[in-house]
């Protein structure tokens, strides 16, 4: 086997465990359900990352392509370390803690599991294969919430909200988001059973997604169904246009039939439908609160921010008393957008909407199917809607940069740059080989 071969599957074995981390519980950690996958997330990003470099050294077509998904979030990963480097607490923003596993170390480990797959998995041709592999991981999780239903695992939160491997409901919900799009986008370019397949999976996440009764992701399901349907209306044929205008008339009369028996013993009795049709500004008392407290902490500090990790130092210093009855401490503002800008500024802000927004332009201008441009802007969409009122984890990262990536694929052209760089030659590949091992 030659050495350019030994690197791509070393790459190739990294990057097709990370879709299982999601099914890793370390127990002989602290934190078991946060540090386990950051931890090995890091390690598999690392290994793909430094093989991938030195393949990119000897054979041009595994080197970046341009797209302006590249350009900013390849900013926002910069400006970052900047905002971080001038935080209150430095050494926290760029390490977090075991608790989050957050920080800027895992945003540039992100940053480079985005630029590892945009580059291999596209010249390789790849993308389908690891996306069902993803699918695979989220079927067996989901399989897992499952057994936590019908009460044959325990659920480790307590109470009735599934949370399987992941240990946090929220963040289950936030993450079967992202598959149930790829999901029914799979399932549309696929046929015979494996299109049924799919379909019965996404379904099945979409009842997960219920069972973890997050309203924010319950409402970004919606939101994403209603933008999909509306999507697909405009771009299809007459059929494509009645059964997408079908789905969009279900949702809105499920939903509007929902909310008006809010008051009914059923939903009362009912924990999901409870809390979702409970959702008043005075139920967001609490997220209102913490945003007010995050925007005076803007309001200090609105370029570089207070730093990842920073909002703790917000909560001490503007600390509201009508917050005496909640948790003693939040360390998050419960919302990604205001996170962005407590975290790195405006600067950081507008990077982070301006990689959303690119990401949608590039699936419009460019190579993908109209299944793909669909369903991952509809699953973009879900996760913006759940964003306003939950922080980011671990599984969103890898699965939004991995959106990223894909959205990168179908809009990158060749770089120019990139391609007149000079190659390694043989020697150079053997010497650095073991020194790449090294590092």
């Amino acid at each position: 086997m030659s050495i350019q071969s030994a690197l791509r599957y070393t790459a190739y074995g990294a990057l097709f465990i990370i879709p299982f981390l999601p099914l890793y519980v370390a127990n002989s950690l602290f934190f078991p359900f946060i540090t386990g996958k950051g931890f090995a997330f890091r390690i598999l990003v690392e290994i793909a990352f430094f093989a991938w470099i030195l393949l990119a050294f000897t054979d041009v077509k595994y080197r970046p392509r341009f797209s302006w998904i590249l350009v900013l979030y390849s900013a926002l990963a910069l400006w970052m370390l900047i905002a971080d480097l001038f935080a209150v607490n430095p050494h926290k923003a760029l390490w977090s803690n075991f608790e989050r596993m957050d920080g800027w170390i895992t945003l540039i480990h992100v940053y480079a599991f985005f630029l590892v797959t945009g580059s291999l998995l596209t010249a390789d041709k790849l993308w389908r294969t690891w996306w069902l592999t993803f699918l695979s991981a989220s079927a067996i999780l989901s399989a897992y919430a499952l057994l936590q239903i019908g009460g044959a695992l325990e659920i480790h939160q307590g109470g009735v909200r599934v949370d399987g491997t992941v240990g946090n409901a929220a963040y289950l919900a936030a993450y079967l988001l992202f598959a149930i799009a790829v999901a029914l986008w799979q399932a549309l370019e696929s046929k015979g059973f494996l299109r049924y397949a799919l379909f019965a999976l996404a379904a099945l996440e979409m009842i997960i997604v219920y069972t973890t009764a997050t309203r924010g992701a319950v409402l970004g399901l919606i939101g994403g169904i209603a933008i999909g349907s509306m999507l697909w209306m405009l771009e299809s044929g007459s059929k494509g246009r009645k059964v997408a205008g079908g789905l969009l008339v279900a949702v809105i009369v499920l939903v509007g039939g929902f909310y008006l028996i809010r008051d009914s013993a059923f939903v009362k009795s009912e924990p999901t439908l409870a809390r979702v049709t409970s959702i008043s500004f005075q139920d967001l008392s609490v997220r209102t609160t913490l945003w007010g407290m995050a925007l005076q902490g803007v309001a200090e500090r609105p370029i570089t921010g207070w730093g990842q990790e920073g909002f703790n130092y917000i909560f001490n210093q503007y600390y509201t008393p009508s917050l005496y009855a909640q948790e003693p401490w939040f360390d998050r503002a419960h919302d990604v957008f205001i996170d962005w800008l407590v975290a790195g500024g405006f600067p950081a802000l507008l990077l982070f909407v301006g990689l959303m927004i690119s990401a949608g332009i590039a699936l419009y201008k460019r190579e993908a199917s109209r299944a793909e441009r669909v369903m991952l802007i509809s699953g973009l969409v879900a996760y913006g809607i759940q964003a306003i009122v939950v922080f980011d984890n671990l599984l969103t990262y890898i699965s939004l940069a991995a959106f990223l990536a894909t959205a990168h694929a179908a809009s990158g052209k060749p770089w120019k740059i990139m391609e007149k760089a000079p190659k390694a030659t043989e020697t150079a590949l053997q010497v650095a080989l073991p020194l790449t091992a090294v590092v």
